[in-house]
């Protein structure tokens, strides 16, 4: 019998859920109930260890009622409102079109299995989507000012969805590879250079990389973005992997024509990424 303020969200299709004003809790008390809403998101303030992102809405101020911030500290008692995994592995690319991944056994030792398209692609022989390392969305800028992880000390970051985009866009089961992972995919595969048709009629290069047991994958030369735009697409491509190296650079798959290898380059550049599925 007690009323709740809120918010009701309506989503594009017309469904909506309700977000109620529980304000926040500051030791053991209460403050702002039935007026404020805050509710964490997982990924923390990058420049500070003590505060992290968080939804806020309010009730009593019309110029700025809701938004997401970054300055609260993380032992404040705030909401959670949690989001599931699809587990059908649908998900959305950057344009807003739906894909169905597939993992795909290679018959590989370690029992990886590896997507069938690129992050963000439509099929196996679309681009997708390009990432610096360590963030899990494209941009339209790919530079060393905008890279959120250039400088910072980072471990392996497979399955962490704060900095995997495999992890946060697909969710289930889906990571970047590590460097171990991509090794294994170059010396226990074997590579043909070739070309494939993307479904709009469009040739695109790339490797045919088989595994022991016959099947296959398709990796575009979807080459990289940098400050001047897409550069080196049809001649070569590039795949991060999850592991760092120093703090400005990252271990990547590079492949063209001539050759693939496992090197590091610089994070900021926007690279291709191919997820990897472990049960």
């Amino acid at each position: 019998g007690k009323d709740v303020k809120g918010y009701k969200v309506t989503g594009p299709n017309g469904n909506a859920i309700f977000l109620p004003a529980l304000g926040t809790r500051s030791g053991s008390t209460l403050n702002y109930a039935g007026s404020y809403g805050y509710y964490w998101s997982s990924t923390p303030n990058e420049n500070d260890s003590d505060h992290a992102y968080y939804l806020y809405f309010r009730s009593d101020d019309s110029d700025a009622p809701r938004g997401v911030n970054d300055y609260f500290r993380r032992y404040s008692g705030q909401a959670v409102r949690p989001v599931q995994a699809s587990v059908s592995q649908e998900s959305e690319s950057a344009d807003g079109e739906k894909n169905e991944e597939e993992a795909i056994d290679l018959g590989l030792p370690s029992g990886t299995k590896w997507a069938s398209a690129n992050l963000g692609a439509k099929n196996p022989a679309d681009y997708g989507d390009y990432f610096a390392w360590g963030e899990i969305l494209p941009k339209e800028n790919y530079s060393a000012e905008n890279c959120k992880t250039c400088g910072r000390e980072l471990g392996d970051i497979s399955g962490n969805a704060s900095f995997d985009a495999a992890a946060a866009s697909w969710g289930g089961k889906w990571k970047i590879p590590t460097k171990e992972q991509m090794q294994e995919l170059l010396g226990k595969c074997t590579w043909n250079w070739t070309t494939e048709t993307n479904g709009l009629e469009k040739d695109v290069n790339g490797y045919k990389v088989t595994g022991p047991n016959g099947n296959s994958i398709f990796l575009p030369a979807a080459g990289f973005h940098s400050e001047e735009g897409l550069q080196g697409a049809e001649n070569r491509g590039y795949y991060w992997t999850s592991v760092p190296n120093l703090s400005e650079d990252a271990y990547n798959l590079y492949i063209l024509p001539s050759g693939h290898l496992v090197g590091n380059l610089r994070r900021y550049f926007g690279r291709s990424i191919r997820a990897v599925w472990e049960e």
